[in-house]
């Protein structure tokens, strides 16, 4: 039912769209943009009730399978090639990808990082959605300088 409403709605924007974009007087399109406006609001204040009462309340979340997807995704080697550079963070992922296992993990056994600045480093999975961030965690785990990584990744490449 939702999306019925939502592609009604869509509908009723492109509606309002062209006719407010049609003519220089707005008083010859005036009723179709009312009529599809309160159409649009009358769908929404009737679906949207039931579909949170019959959808959304009563979801939880499972903290722990989120942490998990989060933690083993290989999107997370994006955030690497902040720091390391794009071969480096590559080789990580493909390396977690043929292999199995987590970017932390990975960025380990290609030797990126030790054990103990991977795990401070990818302990917050959000960190990675902020670049800033990710480098200040970094130079905080105790890691060498950044430019001497980028030296060393681009010279192991």
């Amino acid at each position: 039912m939702i999306m019925q409403v939502a592609f009604r709605v869509i509908g009723n924007d492109a509606t309002i769209t062209r006719a407010a974009e049609g003519e220089l007087d707005l008083n010859v399109w005036e009723s179709i943009i009312l009529e599809s406006l309160s159409e649009s609001i009358r769908l929404m204040r009737r679906a949207i009730p039931r579909f949170v009462l019959s959808c959304v309340i009563g979801i939880t979340v499972n903290a722990g399978v989120g942490h998990r997807n989060a933690s083993s995704s290989l999107a997370l080697s994006t955030a690497l090639a902040e720091i390391f550079g794009y071969p480096a963070a590559s080789r990580v992922a493909k390396h977690a990808s043929s292999s199995g296992i987590s970017i932390s993990r990975a960025a380990v056994e290609c030797g990126l990082l030790d054990e103990e600045s991977a795990d401070r480093m990818f302990e917050d999975v959000s960190a990675f959605a902020n670049a800033e961030k990710q480098k200040t965690l970094f130079i905080a785990s105790g890691t060498p300088a950044l430019s001497d990584l980028n030296q060393e990744t681009t010279q192991r490449a």
